[in-house]
């Protein structure tokens, strides 16, 4: 069960908080959680803990943290705070604010076979794996080998 109101204020996309167990207009006694979207905010409840873990688990990102990401236009890498969810890659300004993606990597619009790690020799760096879609190419690099080899790892994942 869920209820939505409007968002007043500052929110926060698709993270998902546990309620305490009075909430004002909506008691929510056992299994409760809130979901801020921009624009609104859901309390829900699930019917035991087995649901709400589900539903954690589908809400929870897969992987977070900043990658250096190239630009479309202008080719230069820019570090932008990055959340994969099992349906999206999300890439923000920074960890502070994720009201508002820069811009986002459908998984679905995804090749799978054209997520890899790029050779060094292409842009003279290590760590920087490729996500290609239908439509464009994007080049990210991670903080370490072990830091892409999880980014890949997850992404891959997601798409299966």
């Amino acid at each position: 069960m869920c209820r939505s109101v409007a968002a007043a204020g500052k929110t926060l996309l698709g993270k998902a908080h546990n309620l305490t167990p009075a909430f004002g207009f909506f008691q929510v006694r056992q299994n409760g959680f809130k979901i801020e979207t921009k624009g609104k905010v859901y309390y829900c409840q699930a019917p035991d803990e087995m649901s709400l873990q589900a539903w954690m688990a589908a809400l929870r990102p897969l992987k977070v943290g900043f990658l250096m990401k190239q630009g479309q236009e202008v080719q230069s890498w820019k570090k932008r705070w990055c959340m994969l969810w099992r349906t999206q890659l999300a890439y923000f300004e920074t960890h502070e604010d994720t009201t508002e993606r820069k811009g986002y990597i459908l998984l679905r619009d995804t090749i799978p076979d054209r997520v890899f790690a790029v050779d060094h020799s292409v842009f003279g760096h290590d760590n920087i794996f490729q996500v290609e879609t239908r439509e464009r190419t994007f080049f990210m690099q991670a903080i370490s080998g072990e830091d892409m080899d999880e980014w890949l790892h997850h992404i891959t994942t997601a798409l299966r």
